[in-house]
């Protein structure tokens, strides 16, 4: 790919707008979450599940994203489950804490190609027990047959008390997606594209770090679901490159650039960075990010099924 530093750097610092990150970062997110529901329906025999439910020798499944921002991934699920001519077989739901993000969603899904207004969107805050989201209540039971929540645990204070509650509200037999972020330097965790960006990621791990007393929820989430009694546990490392001349790469990097740029605000009203500095980093960046700017960001998949009841 044959790209000048100009056109890199305009590229990568061209994004104003979350919602437009959101949607650029969705794109070359799905494949990975598409692979992800496919291991759950065959390896975790939710598909099975999902036949029944059809036949109609049980209730339809609920299932349930947790932090669903604009609810892109449901429609994900919903395609893949129309694929295999499962979709009547589940009832969809998507809960976030953020008021403006639910209204987007349910427009969403009334204005998409197809039309799914069978998603539910719900203001729910993640902390608080579901029973006090009414509208998660199908059959008078709280309970869901796949859950998943993307970065969503590691951005919690007490992240293994809101696992537990999420396990607690899975059915016997349902099924946990967790993608959770690293937030240690190295190797094994984030290595930043660029010098100048070296401070501010640690600024933001470390208070990602101070959420949950040191503990690195992404690698944690494995052996707590193992406490719980949760059965057939995996915890599948995903390693995502920031920057290079590939596409994704590219595109990783300015999400990563303008998530910075939009937390700059907190930090400045913190007292942890001040405007000018603030100023100065981003005119480093846009004199000094070129091709040969790369790093890394790892993510942590966990699964889990909760185990079926036997007499």
């Amino acid at each position: 790919m044959s790209i000048t530093k100009t056109q890199y750097r305009d590229y990568i610092m061209g994004m104003v707008d979350d919602r437009q990150r959101q949607e650029r970062a969705h794109r070359h997110l799905k494949a990975g979450f598409v692979r992800a529901v496919q291991q759950v329906l065959d390896e975790y025999e939710l598909v099975e599940q999902l036949k029944a439910a059809k036949s109609g020798e049980r209730l339809r499944l609920k299932i349930l994203d947790v932090g669903c921002g604009e609810g892109l991934y449901l429609h994900d699920l919903a395609e893949v489950l129309e694929e295999r001519d499962l979709l009547q077989a589940g009832t969809f739901y998507g809960t976030d804490i953020n008021q403006g993000m639910i209204e987007t969603a349910i427009e969403y899904a009334r204005l998409s190609k197809p039309p799914r207004p069978y998603l539910n969107f719900y203001v729910h805050d993640i902390r608080q027990p579901f029973e006090t989201q009414g509208g998660l209540f199908v059959d008078r039971q709280p309970y869901f047959d796949f859950i998943f929540a993307r970065s969503v645990l590691s951005f919690l204070p007490h992240s293994q008390e809101n696992l537990t509650r999420l396990y607690a509200a899975l059915a016997p037999g349902g099924v946990l997606y967790l993608r959770d972020i690293v937030w240690q330097q190295g190797e094994e965790g984030w290595l930043s594209p660029h010098p100048a960006l070296t401070p501010i990621l640690e600024m933001g791990f470390g208070l990602l770090e101070a959420l949950n007393y040191g503990v690195q929820v992404a690698s944690a989430t494995a052996d707590w679901l193992r406490q719980t009694g949760a059965s057939l546990v995996q915890a599948i490392p995903d390693r995502m490159v920031l920057g290079g001349t590939s596409k994704p790469g590219m595109e990783n990097l300015g999400d990563y650039v303008m998530s910075i740029r939009n937390a700059f605000p907190v930090h400045i009203a913190a007292g942890r960075l001040s405007q000018a500095e603030a100023d100065r980093l981003m005119s480093m960046l846009y004199r000094e990010l070129g091709p040969q700017c790369q790093g890394q960001q790892l993510y942590i998949e966990t699964l889990a099924r909760k185990p079926i009841l036997t007499s």
